[in-house]
């Protein structure tokens, strides 16, 4: 994908430089750029700071402090090419179709997982989220180890089918990572409004919401089209952005929390698992799936340049255009007369 990506960019022009790491954002009245850790100065007219959920821009750009916690919750990942002989294992062979890819879920007291395999079913990626309260270290991931997450399973009552797979992982594919949480920024941009921080920088999402790629391209999607129509006012163009993506990042953002604590927080049987089973899904609410960043940005960008200019006052979240749907929370002690989803 990286490389159909940098090969559309080279056919179009664009310039892309690889392993070069920023030390600095630049943003004074003479240059706005960025300046590597080489000491090369590169320089534009709007600077996107994309870098991740570590974030050398919450810092330098907004002037916040690291503010990771450790969310409660780390998560086991592994992958691995399946043998001829693990294929014909019959308790991997729950998770093998030739015909088509797999994903299968599994929950256990305060922890799930999800089991994938592709390829005509040679290729297996399992993961498991679990419980996890220790403080967080300069690395947030770590080697993990087959006889803890084996250990996780038996207190999670997970299944001989699940288990064998787990003990089939090869060493030194396996990774146990620190899920960090931060909370929801009430800026996304600097002080002038020609730096604005986008996907991870600006909304760290959980692997519960399922969507931390897809709101990384909707800011994209949506950055684009507000340069375009913003005829080179960048300030402008950029706080649109921030107007017409804030609200709905920050719901869906949320919901990798709501998610997970729907998961994690009822004693789950196979009777109570057939009985509600859309609280056992990642929710895909048209107003997330069906979205069109580029449409939506098309049909509000007018207004929201007209409140801009305006100086329309209001906190973000009222100057912003609606999250367009809520997720909903799980509540109840399923006795079958209080359940909302």
């Amino acid at each position: 994908m990286h490389e159909v990506i940098s090969d559309y960019a080279k056919e179009i022009g664009v310039e892309l430089q690889f392993g070069k790491t920023v030390v600095q954002y630049l943003d004074n009245k003479s240059e706005l750029g960025v300046l590597t850790k080489d000491g090369e100065k590169i320089l534009g007219d709007v600077v996107l700071a994309c870098d991740g959920p570590r974030s050398l821009a919450r810092s330098q750009v907004l002037g916040l402090s690291d503010n990771k916690v450790n969310s409660g919750y780390a998560i086991f990942r592994a992958y691995y090419e399946l043998t001829d002989e693990q294929q014909k294992n019959l308790l991997i062979a729950k998770y093998i179709n030739v015909d088509q890819d797999q994903a299968l879920m599994h929950i256990g007291r305060d922890m799930h997982s999800f089991i994938y395999t592709w390829m005509r079913g040679t290729h297996l990626v399992w993961v498991l989220t679990h419980k996890d309260d220790e403080d967080i270290g300069e690395s947030w991931s770590f080697p993990g180890k087959i006889p803890d997450v084996l250990k996780y399973l038996d207190q999670g009552g997970f299944s001989d089918n699940f288990k064998e797979v787990v003990r089939n992982t090869p060493d030194d594919r396996l990774v146990d990572y620190k899920l960090v949480w931060r909370d929801p920024l009430q800026s996304w941009l600097a002080p002038s409004n020609r730096i604005i921080l986008l996907g991870d920088a600006a909304h760290c999402h959980l692997p519960t919401s399922a969507q931390g790629a897809c709101q990384a391209l909707e800011d994209a999607v949506t950055f684009a089209v507000c340069l375009e129509k913003g005829n080179g006012d960048i300030p402008l163009s950029l706080q649109v952005v921030e107007r017409i993506r804030f609200n709905r990042s920050h719901a869906i953002h949320m919901s990798s929390v709501s998610n997970r604590n729907n998961y994690h927080n009822w004693d789950w049987t196979p009777e109570l698992a057939a009985k509600y089973p859309d609280v056992l899904t990642v929710p895909r609410p048209d107003w997330v799936v069906e979205f069109d960043a580029r449409k939506n940005a098309e049909e509000h960008f007018d207004q929201l340049a007209a409140d801009v200019k305006a100086g329309k006052k209001g906190t973000i979240q009222e100057l912003s255009l609606a999250a367009g749907g809520s997720y909903g929370i799980f509540e109840g002690d399923f006795d079958g007369s209080n359940l909302e989803v």
